[in-house]
């Protein structure tokens, strides 16, 4: 996992925490079964 910055859960920069883990939807699910869905972030 080197070089992979924690991402998760998204965090509005004005807050002084950071995300406390590495999420990649796109490696962690096969493509037949990722859904496309809004993130309203």
């Amino acid at each position: 996992m080197a070089g992979k910055e924690n991402n998760f859960p998204p965090l509005p920069p004005f807050l002084p925490l950071k995300p406390c883990f590495y999420q990649d939807f796109s490696d962690e699910i096969p493509v037949e079964h990722q859904f496309t869905v809004p993130l309203w972030v």
